[in-house]
Formats: C-alpha cells, sequence, structure tokens
C-alpha cells in the first residue's frame, strides 16, 4: 500500500545517503535516482539526489532535481538554498541570487547563512552594492558568522570602502585568527593603503598556516622588490 511505498522510498533515501558518507557516489546516485524514480512525488529524495550530485561536484546535473524537490515543497527551504547554489556553481548566478532572495524573503530573521551565500552571488556577479546590503544582514544576524565578515569585507573592497573593508577582515580574524582569506585581503588593503610592513606582516602569517598560498606568496615578493 502506500505506506509500504513510502517506507520503502525512505529506505532507499536513507540507504543513498549512507552512501554518499561513505564517498560511494555513483552507488548513491543508483539508489536515490531510483527512489526518486519510484516515489516522484517525494520532495525528500529529489532533494538528496541533488545534493548527492552537488557534493560530487556535479552542479549541473544537481539542479533537475532539486527544482523538482523546490516544486514539490515551495517552503522547503534547505532544497532551496542547495538549489540556488547549484545554479550558481553551474553559472547560473541570476537565477540564483533569486532563488536566494526566495529564501530571504521566506525566513528573513534566523537564515544568517542565506544571506550569506545571497551577498556572495551578489558579489560574483559584479553587484558589490546589493552584495553589501545582504552581508551586513548576514553579519547583524549571526556576528560570528565569519565567512560573512570576509566577504562583507571583500564586497568593501570592490565599492573603494576601506574602512568598511577594514572592519569586517578585523572582525573575521578575531573569531578566527587563523582564516587565510582574512589575512590575504587584510593584507591587500595594507599594501594599497600605504602600510607595506602591516601588509607583509599579515602575508607571512598567512604562509604560515598555508605555504602553499600562491597569491600571498606573489604579492610578498612585490612588496619586498
Amino acid at each position: 500500500g502506500l505506506a509500504a511505498g513510502a517506507d520503502r522510498t525512505d529506505a532507499r533515501v536513507a540507504l543513498g545517503r549512507a552512501l554518499m558518507e561513505m564517498d560511494s557516489s555513483s552507488a548513491a546516485d543508483r539508489e536515490l535516482s531510483e527512489a526518486v524514480r519510484r516515489d516522484p512525488q517525494n520532495a525528500y529524495a529529489a532533494f538528496w539526489l541533488g545534493t548527492a550530485r552537488a557534493r560530487a561536484g556535479r552542479d549541473a546535473e544537481a539542479v533537475a532535481p532539486l527544482a523538482e524537490a523546490v516544486r514539490l515543497a515551495p517552503r522547503f527551504t534547505e532544497a532551496r538554498v542547495a538549489y540556488a547554489k547549484a545554479l550558481a556553481g553551474s553559472g547560473q548566478r541570476a537565477e540564483a541570487i533569486r532563488q536566494m532572495e526566495t529564501v530571504t524573503r521566506l525566513d528573513p530573521e534566523r537564515n544568517a547563512g542565506a544571506w550569506n551565500d545571497l551577498g556572495l552571488f551578489r558579489l560574483q556577479s559584479g553587484q558589490p552594492g546589493p552584495a553589501r546590503t545582504a552581508l551586513r544582514r548576514a553579519v547583524a544576524l549571526d556576528p560570528t558568522l565569519v565567512t560573512a565578515w570576509v566577504n562583507l569585507g571583500a564586497a568593501a573592497l570592490s565599492a573603494n570602502d576601506a574602512s568598511e573593508a577594514e572592519r569586517a577582515f578585523t572582525r573575521a580574524l578575531r573569531y578566527e585568527p587563523r582564516h587565510t582569506g582574512a589575512m590575504g585581503n587584510l593584507a591587500l588593503l595594507r599594501a594599497r593603503q600605504g602600510r607595506e610592513a602591516e601588509a607583509r606582516d599579515l602575508l607571512r602569517q598567512l604562509l604560515a598556516v598555508d605555504p602553499n598560498d600562491a597569491r600571498a606568496r606573489a604579492l610578498l615578493a612585490e612588496l619586498n622588490s
């Protein structure tokens, strides 16, 4: 009956998720695809199929099942976030922005991560002003969200607002002192301000954490020349 069918779908989804966690992406895809085939109205199964494909680096193939999950369950926030990220990962940034705007509209006061993603997508689309608006909302909702502070700093740099960029990168480093993105961007800002000794110190700290950071090594060599 219907209950037995639902139980079988749930079991397939659970197996697919377990295989995904074991990095058996092909086997996970087979199980989850079969779950979707047998129960095409199950938003949860479609969501996990899309999630498995996205985690395997197959964003373009993740888009369709995640779109279906959202169609079946429009208020399934986690599915819409995953859909937006898959769209962005496959180069469809305008639609990714639209989907993430929907997420923030559905849940404006809780989802700091969605505001951060929206800001990042806007920044990547050459919209530093709207990006800053979203990223300020992200850090207001969760002041400890380091990635949002780093993205806010990057958006401020793009808008030539050195003051906000410095505040954002400094705040990121307060919460995560070894964050290489924050260190590298703050070093770049210091170099632009002519504060080369401080920039060099930051770059040396960064390279102590990640000796393979080619961008940091190149900037340090330029400052030392």
